[in-house]
């Protein structure tokens, strides 16, 4: 079943999926009776983990509490991270040359800074071999840094943030709500112009469906607020992903 198939009475964008909740009636109600919750991901029409309801009003409240509670069923369905490499080019042509070479001694206290002011655990930079290579391994709260720059550094300590924000859920690893959160550690840690962060950001669609969202949690309020009030000049890129598999 797609969108199309459905009369859409409802709809909800969940900003760390890159996906849709949306609750409506089928198209053809002789074969398929009631009300129908689903999701679908940006870009995609295809309906996944669909529920059916004969009665319209379990439907709705079926549909209010999982918007606010989406951990298992979107994390089982909605990881492809298909702006991985549309967030690693943006970060190469807009925030790269914003940023300086840093020693571990300035990387350390970096990490402390930025876990400090969010409440977080430290996580231990282990100093790798200089290579174009830097992960978060949210496992062991630990960061291999073969980068020398601070905004690779950043960007490693997004998705350490982004972590511990989601208590551990995981998503598709550069997510709209991934990026936002980049969004606040370049402002907040490296200087950078919020205007120049998320007009850039949402020019190419890095930023999802953000007029749609309904429900912000675990983003920064005025980060999203920022990006919302800047949706109205900039319109983003619509971006097709290879979906997620059934």
């Amino acid at each position: 079943m797609k969108v199309k198939d459905l009369h859409i009475l409802d709809r909800h964008y969940c900003v760390h999926a890159d996906a849709y909740l949306v609750i409506g009636t089928a198209r053809n109600g002789a074969r398929l009776p009631g009300t129908i919750t689903a999701w679908h991901a940006r870009g995609d029409e295809q309906l996944y983990y669909k529920r059916h309801f004969i009665d319209a009003d379990s439907a709705h409240i079926h549909f209010n509490n999982e918007m606010t509670e989406t951990d298992v069923i979107v994390d089982a369905i909605f990881r492809a991270d298909h702006q991985q490499q549309a967030v690693y080019d943006w970060e190469d042509r807009v925030i790269l040359p914003h940023g300086h070479t840093i020693t571990p001694k300035q990387a350390r206290a970096m990490i402390a800074l930025v876990a400090d002011d969010n409440d977080m655990p430290r996580p231990k930079l282990v100093w790798e071999d200089h290579t174009n290579h830097s992960e978060y391994d949210e496992c062991e709260n630990r960061i291999h840094f073969g980068h020398r720059d601070i905004i690779s550094l950043l960007h490693e300590l997004a998705h350490a943030v982004y972590h511990h924000r989601r208590d551990g859920d995981r998503y598709a690893d550069h997510s709209p709500a991934f990026v936002l959160t980049a969004i606040e550690l370049y402002h907040n840690y490296a200087n950078i112009d919020l205007d120049t962060l998320v007009t850039s950001a949402n020019k190419i669609g890095l930023l999802g469906d953000i007029k749609s969202i309904h429900y912000v949690t675990d983003i920064a309020d005025h980060i999203v607020t920022h990006a919302v009030a800047n949706d109205d000049e900039i319109k983003p890129a619509k971006i097709k992903p290879a979906g997620p598999q059934p």
